[in-house]
């Protein structure tokens, strides 16, 4: 998983496609869709056959963590996709974070507890993605946000962006600004 970092003008944009069209070997556009960036950690969710068999988190973009574990206890991310005829294999990228009216509510819970308080939203869902017991990880108010879907076969994208965005109904968040098309 790659990250544009902190683009934040046009000739920044720019060179971030340059990157990604090298990387693919082609000099061809490339079409992206963009979103708001939420404050959190990058999720990467492998299912086989409908299935969650998988989710790693980007790490140093090569070699991320293992956190399948945890991410089964997040009620927003689906353990088996609905309906049929999805792909052997599909790959679903998107964020875990935690909203800010949660956050606030968890560290007030931290602070009558007299334990330590976060520092910010995205730090409390990365350590909460890290716990040794999934308990914790189910305790914490994490949500996840599909914000791509990669390793699909060629010409199904729309049909299975349409099926993803029918299984979110069902269970997982769905990005407030971005809906299928």
């Amino acid at each position: 998983m790659t990250s544009m970092d902190n683009a934040l003008d046009e000739d920044e944009a720019r060179a971030f496609d340059e990157r990604v069209r090298k990387g693919l070997g082609t000099d061809q556009a490339v079409h992206y869709t963009a979103e708001p960036k939420f404050d959190g950690t990058s999720i990467s969710l492998r299912y086989e056959d409908g299935v969650l068999v998988s989710a790693g988190t980007r790490g140093d973009g090569s070699t991320g963590e293992d956190v399948t574990r945890n991410v089964r206890t997040i009620k927003t991310v689906p353990l088996k996709l609905h309906g049929k005829g999805w792909p052997a294999v599909l790959e679903v990228r998107g964020e875990i974070v935690i909203p800010i009216k949660e956050f606030e509510r968890l560290n007030a819970e931290q602070l009558k507890a007299e334990a330590k308080v976060f520092a910010n939203p995205r730090n409390a869902a990365a350590g909460s993605l890290r716990q040794l017991d999934s308990r914790i990880t189910a305790s914490r108010p994490l949500r996840f946000f599909p914000w791509g879907l990669v390793r699909f076969p060629a010409g199904r994208c729309r049909s299975i962006t349409r099926r993803w965005s029918r299984s979110c109904a069902t269970g997982a968040s769905r990005s407030p600004t971005c809906s299928a098309r």
